[in-house]
């Protein structure tokens, strides 16, 4: 289930100013300093997101836009227990739904009380949260960059999507790379690389880091660990991702 309103955040409205009959109140302005502590997101998102999300399997997309469609659709969101439950029992799955959001810049979750049942499916998603929040800044206000030229060692995952999940009459069969990439841009022009291994082994990346790599200092951050760990970015770069998660590279 996902709960896409026209306020993006629930965050309140930006105050009405005194003497606002003497004196002209651009809205965009108080909305713009709320998006500068990192809860905002680009208007353009919530149509990105909307159409990512209905390419998602079994995913129930709601989008109100006014307060009487907003309460119609909790009620809605709150009886639905179908979708992203069948997900979450299978952890490969559900893993892979959640870190494509976390590869494009999506919001993650979006899901019911359900998920509390599935322990490993809980803390698999509580850790992308938090490695999401390390690196939001350039997912809220930065920009996507091309691709790598990247090799990946071993064998392509397959992966039988359930003809349930994904509203066919057969099962999709999804065939790809292990481990896949996407490049951001900083709002300061910092760069971010962020990994995914979708396979249930570890497996490996190599790709040639961009002229303007070398002057950075940089971070990895890995799915599930509180620290991060520097990381020479020059000339070829190779890497092994764990199975199942995710990684940040990001330029300090």
């Amino acid at each position: 289930m996902n709960f896409n309103c026209i306020q993006r955040w629930p965050i309140p409205s930006p105050p009405i100013p005194p003497g606002i009959g003497q004196k002209k109140h651009n809205p965009s302005d108080a909305a713009k300093k709320l998006n500068t502590d990192g809860r905002g997101l680009p208007e353009s998102a919530r149509v990105e997101h909307a159409m990512a999300l209905r390419l998602l399997p079994h995913m129930t997309v709601i989008r109100p836009a006014d307060p009487t469609e907003t309460a119609a659709a909790w009620i809605a969101a709150l009886k639905n227990l179908e979708g992203p439950t069948a997900i979450m029992q299978n952890l490969p799955l559900f893993a892979m739904v959640q870190e494509e959001q976390f590869l494009f810049g999506g919001q993650l979750g979006w899901t019911s009380a359900e998920i509390m049942q599935y322990p490993e499916a809980a803390a698999f998603l509580r850790d992308l949260a938090i490695l999401r929040t390390r690196v939001r800044r350039f997912l809220h206000f930065g920009s996507i960059a091309p691709p790598l030229a990247a090799e990946v060692a071993g064998a392509k995952i397959s992966v039988l999507i359930p003809a349930a999940l994904c509203a066919r009459k057969r099962p999709l069969r999804l065939e790809r790379q292990a481990v896949r990439h996407t490049v951001w841009r900083g709002p300061d022009g910092r760069p971010l690389v962020l990994l995914l291994n979708e396979s249930a082994e570890p497996a490996s990346i190599t790709f040639a880091a961009r002229a303007e790599w070398p002057q950075f200092k940089w971070r990895k951050w890995t799915l599930g660990r509180v620290e991060s760990e520097p990381i020479r970015m020059d000339k070829v770069v190779a890497l092994t991702v764990p199975a199942l998660t995710a990684v940040a590279l990001e330029a300090e």
